[in-house]
């Protein structure tokens, strides 16, 4: 039988890990299932929890952050240079014009254009290729301009390469969804964390098969929830929650006959990025006026509203649900 070759270790740290707080220098750290080490001393390597979630919305990974906490992240090279290495230059453009570098900015439109128009090309030369690849996506870029031409062709050209037709999110005329609203974002995000998950967590677990994993509870206020920890080295821990397992389970299209697999998924990818960011959880919780609920914990109050609320999204977002629904979200 031939051996199934696992990622390497350090390159999927590189991209899903995050470092991990180490115990006092004095304390005791577990080095594998049931196995406790005493430490002394400050610690000599640092530990790296990895996962298969990313627990950020989509537009919290390109937001306007202040430049001090960009700073580490940009390197010394110059936009030409950036530009002429085809390694990552475009990583860095997004970098610095976040930072509100007009010159990174320049560069980043150019770079967007080039790549869109070097679609395009492609069409020509691959047209059943690329229009397979549009019927799966929800949306497809183009290149425009304040000329009513450029406009006309972008929707011939969507008509044409049939965008959408077999995304997982359905195209649907009389659809009523709030996108840019803030629940509509998570769930969109949660929806391509699970899609991400069932890619990525068959690569993760090639490095669990002979590691024995350690269960434990995950406290989401007074939800319980639980997840594996396997200690593939003394550096590293891959962390398997039981929602990121149950996502290969789940199927596409999303319809209403698979629609509460899906929730269970969404459901609980919510509690646990509303636990690991408090503004992000307050910014749910501020979408409701605590002054409806007159008895009870009102915190617990407003997260089931938000929950329900969110759940009324993931349903616009599938086509589940025609009527629209009052609200008031922060964008």
């Amino acid at each position: 039988m031939k051996k199934i070759e696992a990622t390497d270790l350090g390159l999927l740290r590189k991209l899903f890990g995050e470092p991990m707080k180490d115990a006092a220098p004095n304390g005791w750290h577990q080095i594998s299932a049931g196995k406790w080490r005493k430490a002394y001393g400050p610690p000599t390597r640092q530990r790296w929890r990895i996962r298969a979630c990313r627990l950020q919305l989509r537009h919290d990974l390109l937001e306007l952050r202040p430049a001090e906490s960009l700073a580490p992240l940009i390197d010394g090279r110059s936009i030409l240079e950036l530009r002429a290495d085809p390694a990552s230059p475009l990583r860095q453009l997004m970098i610095r014009a976040t930072s509100g570098d007009v010159d990174a900015i320049r560069a980043l439109v150019l770079s967007i254009q080039e790549q869109t128009e070097l679609l395009a090309n492609i069409k020509k030369r691959f047209p059943n290729e690329i229009k397979s690849v549009a019927e799966e996506c929800e949306k497809w870029p183009f290149v425009l301009s304040r000329r009513k031409r450029d406009q006309v062709e972008a929707a011939d050209e969507l008509r044409e390469l049939s965008v959408g037709s077999k995304s997982p999110v359905p195209y649907i005329a009389n659809q009523k969804r709030n996108p840019s609203g803030y629940f509509g974002q998570l769930a969109a995000t949660a929806f391509e964390v699970c899609r991400e998950i069932r890619e990525l967590l068959p690569e993760l677990k090639k490095h669990c098969r002979d590691v024995k994993g350690v269960r434990k509870k995950l406290q989401f206020w007074n939800q319980e929830r639980a997840a594996t920890f396997y200690y593939v080295n003394a550096e590293h821990v891959i962390v398997i929650a039981d929602w990121e397992e149950r996502s290969l389970d789940l199927s596409l299209p999303v319809a209403a006959a698979n629609f509460n697999q899906w929730w269970q998924c969404i459901h609980d990818y919510a509690l646990e990025y509303w636990h690991s960011d408090r503004s992000e959880y307050d910014k749910a919780l501020g979408c409701f006026d605590p002054r409806e609920h007159d008895r009870g914990d009102r915190d617990t109050l407003r997260r089931f509203q938000a929950l329900d609320r969110l759940k009324q999204a993931a349903e616009d977002l599938f086509g589940l649900r025609m009527n629209s629904y009052s609200q008031t979200e922060p964008t």
